[in-house]
């Protein structure tokens, strides 16, 4: 709960540094001190991640500030890999998965009463980040305090399309075939998730629920069509009412325009991004690319919108490269049909293009699945008393799945 917090949270990711410096102390100390091992493997893994994420060092002004960031970027990267190892993937993804159900269950009743009695909205207490940003506050909902009224489901988010990016990641968890997402969980997350407004959400919902329906309990064909359909109808029709709900301002079809300020700045993000990118393929480094951003993009900028191409521009494209490859390899080692793979990776790209959500602890922890889950224990080895404590703890968490 607490990376989703990090993640995703306005006013709990204000202390990402403090509380990302004793989980990942925590994890290396327990990791080495319960009896596991490391092998030559993942020494050698975690060695070219860390050249091709600190050759840039040789080719740029050398910086106080820029040694800080790689050396915090490699820290967070270790203790997650050791984390993801200790925990086992499949208490992970129960967990990780039943969290979800419960914000998205707890955001969606409270976005109805909000909507049916609107009057509560004047009476709810306005909460601030350290920034001064205001949020108007319901508990488990939150949403931006200038906002006339409350207009999308953000849940505990900062804004509905980092909500998305983290929910999406539960229904690609959920396509595992070794124990996929159940009906119940399966219905509260797209709801929930089409009641965000997000433009992602509207162009990936549909994807997953295609997929539930041919592959789900191997539905036969003739069947499957029929459903489908009869699905679609339905997804269309709750589009629908949410468009006619939503102001036109706030349609999410209307950001693919140059008249909407959210695409503006995205596409100006994506331009800027690429230009930096494009004067040296090692990446510039975090103290120069803060510089550029701020001249090439006219004072308009002061970061990132797509993680894809800030990870070019600051990192390189080898490191890139070796990050992106760990996501696909990480969902390669799910138990997934190839269909639910390709959604996956899609989902993971489409993420990436629209959320600065590549580095943060809790989507690293998706990049490690494949060091913690790799066949024969390649990377790490946990202690065999580990094994059977946590072999129990699964069995827990797959009876609270049922």
């Amino acid at each position: 709960m607490i990376m989703i917090l990090v993640t995703g949270n306005p006013f709990v990711r204000e202390f990402t540094n403090v509380i990302i410096f004793f989980f990942g102390l925590g994890c290396i100390l327990f990791f080495l001190y319960s009896g596991n091992r490391i092998k030559k493997d993942y020494v050698a893994l975690l060695s070219v991640q860390i050249i091709v994420l600190i050759l840039p060092i040789f080719l740029i002004e050398p910086s106080l500030e820029n040694m800080t960031h790689y050396l915090k970027l490699i820290f967070l990267i270790v203790s997650v890999q050791m984390y993801m190892k200790l925990v086992d993937i499949n208490t992970f993804k129960n967990t990780y998965i039943n969290i979800i159900y419960f914000l998205c269950l707890t955001s969606l009743v409270m976005y109805l009463i909000l909507i049916a009695v609107p009057q509560i909205q004047n009476y709810l207490p306005v909460s601030y980040t350290n920034a001064g940003i205001a949020y108007k506050n319901f508990g488990l909902l939150i949403w931006h305090a200038d906002s006339v009224e409350l207009r999308r489901n953000y849940s505990i988010f900062w804004e509905p399309g980092v909500f998305t990016a983290i929910a999406v990641y539960a229904l690609i968890l959920g396509m595992d075939l070794r124990s996929p997402i159940s009906n119940k969980f399966f219905i509260v997350i797209v709801c929930s998730l089409l009641l965000s407004g997000s433009t992602v959400a509207f162009i990936l919902v549909p994807l997953f629920v295609i997929h539930r329906i041919l592959k789900h309990n191997k539905i036969k064909v003739r069947s499957s069509i029929y459903r489908l359909l009869l699905l679609a109808v339905a997804v269309v029709l709750v589009m629908l009412v949410w468009l006619g709900y939503v102001e036109f301002a706030n349609n999410p079809l209307n950001k693919f325009s140059f008249e909407n300020q959210s695409f503006n700045n995205r596409y100006l993000s994506l331009i800027t991004d690429y230009q930096i990118f494009s004067e040296g393929v090692m990446g510039v480094g975090p103290d120069e690319y803060s510089n550029r951003v701020w001249i090439y993009s006219g004072e308009a900028l002061g970061s990132s919108f797509n993680s894809i191409l800030f990870s070019l521009a600051i990192y390189g494209l080898p490191f890139t490269l070796v990050s992106l490859l760990l996501y696909f390899y990480s969902i390669n080692s799910l138990h997934m049909d190839r269909l639910a793979k390709y959604i996956a990776q899609f989902s993971i790209v489409i993420i990436f293009f629209t959320q600065l959500l590549m580095y943060s602890i809790l989507f690293l922890c998706f990049a490690a699945i494949y060091v913690a889950t790799s066949s024969e224990n390649r990377y790490l080895t946990r202690n065999k008393a580990d094994e059977k404590k946590f072999t129990t703890t699964n069995k827990v968490a797959d009876f609270i799945q049922d």
